[in-house]
């Protein structure tokens, strides 16, 4: 019987504003890492990027446990970019991305709703000899460029 995929997502606990050049002091797992903050931004605890929050000509920067990759978005609706880093190397190559995957237990569930730390991201590309998928490692970062500042999600 056919269900409805699950959200492996959280929501944001608060919301606070930075002011320009402000240090942003969080601390993960033990560690302090410090992040300027270019820009007049909010900053959340988020632990995911939802697809709803994303808009045509924005970037995701997805870090990974082997690789590091850069989604540059040109149709929000349709989830269409172009794709680069990784196996992919500089070039940039067409892709859609279709969510995450996640372990809930002892089963994998596809999220289409956004990305999240520890997890996968899930693309189609598309290339000359047809469509092709690529699942990431475990993601361990992720940086949301909303034209010309960028809003870091840090664990």
């Amino acid at each position: 019987m056919w269900s409805a995929p699950q959200r492996c997502l959280e929501k944001p606990v608060e919301n606070r504003m930075v002011n320009k050049k402000t240090e942003i002091e969080c601390v993960v797992e033990g560690e302090k890492m410090m992040d300027m903050v270019s820009e007049m931004t909010t900053v959340s605890p988020l632990q995911a990027i939802e697809f709803e929050d994303l808009r045509t000509s924005e970037e995701l920067i997805i870090e990974t446990q082997n690789s590091s990759y850069r989604f540059s978005i040109i149709d929000v609706h349709q989830r269409r970019g172009f794709l680069s880093g990784g196996s992919l190397g500089d070039k940039k190559t067409k892709a859609i991305l279709m969510g995450a995957i996640c372990k809930k237990g002892d089963a994998y569930v596809t999220d289409p709703w956004g990305l999240k730390t520890d997890a996968r991201a899930f693309f189609y590309l598309e290339t000359e000899s047809g469509m092709k998928h690529l699942v990431t490692s475990l993601i361990t970062r992720l940086t949301h460029v909303r034209n010309g500042e960028e809003q870091k999600y840090l664990f």
